[in-house]
């Protein structure tokens, strides 16, 4: 069995300031910077929270557009990153997503508040597994309440 990584404290505290000041209670976030760390966020809270997959079984619907986004619409180029974690599981998922976030936090602190505005939201880019996830399979129909 193994242990999850998870980010540094320091990193950690620079995430949650950039979500702090970037990142809205819900819906897009108006700049690419806030919207690549909103997509960053969402694949490891699903990970961490959930244990979600963004290539796998429910993962699909809960973080593949997110993936799916940053691979697209990242002005950092996280998708060697997105790549090494598709398929993988455990620490090799999760480091190299830790490696995206540090790169993401990195960009977005090096742009001092010149952020670049978008309309663009990572939910609206479609994850190449989407289609092959069923909730009908992934539910069991069979239970009698």
């Amino acid at each position: 069995m193994t242990t999850a990584l998870f980010p540094s404290k320091e990193l950690k505290e620079r995430n949650e300031t950039l979500c702090e000041a970037l990142v809205p209670a819900a819906g897009p976030t108006g700049t690419i910077e806030g919207e690549i760390v909103r997509a960053i966020n969402r694949i490891l809270y699903r990970y961490y929270n959930d244990g979600d997959y963004w290539f796998e079984g429910y993962g699909c619907e809960t973080a593949g557009d997110a993936a799916t986004f940053l691979t697209k619409h990242s002005p950092v180029n996280v998708r060697k990153q997105i790549s090494r974690s598709d398929q993988r599981h455990g620490e090799k998922y999760e480091k190299p997503l830790l490696e995206a976030l540090e790169m993401i936090v990195t960009y977005v602190e090096e742009k001092n508040g010149e952020y670049t505005e978008s309309d663009l939201d990572y939910q609206d880019c479609h994850s190449k597994y989407k289609a092959r996830y069923d909730d009908d399979d992934y539910y069991d129909s069979e239970i009698d309440f």
